[in-house]
């Protein structure tokens, strides 16, 4: 696989709880250097519409040319929980969830039990798989749909640069913080 692989980042900006709608961003890459398109969907807080969104995003762009989709975690716009494996499934491009943190699973699913639907959220929660970590010496933890574990991997490397986080996720945050925030320090 080359350097200059075309990777569409995304992340969903600032938002309030009492908001209906947050902003999602995605922020399709060449390689961890160069922006080729900015997308943009409005999500439903706590909804159910961010793996559409997802998918939308990539029809738009050069869909053919993208080879993978770098998520912020498995939730956006709350606990809008995004389907990685559909997202493969129907764009036929590999999907990679990243973290930071190990997501504290028993807190997650008290708050969703408190949100309609809560076993269709937690079930994809669960289809999504555990969180493995990139290597022992970085925080990251990653899931993945469509890809092998070393692919995966490779992916995550070739594109993270300055932070822990992959270029293109950064680049979608820092863009959708701008938008919703007027200003955006750049942490992920």
């Amino acid at each position: 696989m080359k350097q200059e692989i075309r990777i569409l980042g995304v992340d969903d900006g600032a938002f309030r709880f009492s908001d209906a709608r947050c902003l999602l961003v995605g922020a399709l890459t060449r390689g961890k250097h160069y922006i080729e398109a900015v997308l943009s969907q409005n999500i439903t807080v706590d909804g159910f519409d961010s793996t559409e969104s997802i998918i939308d995003m990539v029809m738009n762009a050069q869909q053919e040319q993208i080879r993978a989709i770098i998520t912020d975690g498995i939730t956006c716009g709350g606990c809008n929980v995004i389907d990685i494996h559909r997202i493969y499934e129907e764009t036929e491009i590999g999907v990679i969830a990243v973290t930071r943190k190990q997501p504290q699973r028993e807190d997650m699913r008290a708050v969703m039990q408190k949100l309609p639907r809560y076993k269709k959220r937690w079930g994809l929660v669960e289809k999504a798989g555990e969180p493995q970590q990139l290597t022992n010496d970085t925080p990251i933890l990653y899931q993945q749909a469509g890809l092998t574990e070393q692919k995966a991997q490779y992916i995550l490397r070739l594109t993270t640069e300055n932070s822990y986080i992959p270029e293109p996720v950064r680049i979608a945050h820092v863009i959708a913080s701008g938008m919703t925030k007027g200003i955006s320090r750049g942490r992920v």
